[in-house]
């Protein structure tokens, strides 16, 4: 079960950073729109950097559960 989380959340990672990335090449804050997709940006940029803190401490209490299916 840890094991299917983590690949999740390590594929939800890099989609978040792939979108962050492609938004924020060319910016745009004609319509309210725009600026609630560059509010989301931001925030994806944010979890860019908080996910691999979360994931180290993630890792270290469930090191051993990761590869155990029968939990």
């Amino acid at each position: 079960m840890y094991g299917a989380l983590y690949v999740f959340l390590r594929e939800l990672y890099l989609d978040l950073a792939i979108a962050s990335a492609l938004r924020l090449e060319q910016p745009k804050y004609e319509t309210p729109s725009d600026r609630f997709d560059m509010v989301l940006a931001g925030a994806g940029v944010l979890a860019i950097f908080v996910f691999p803190v979360y994931n180290l401490f993630f890792l270290r209490k469930n090191v051993k559960r990761l590869g155990d299916e029968r939990f």
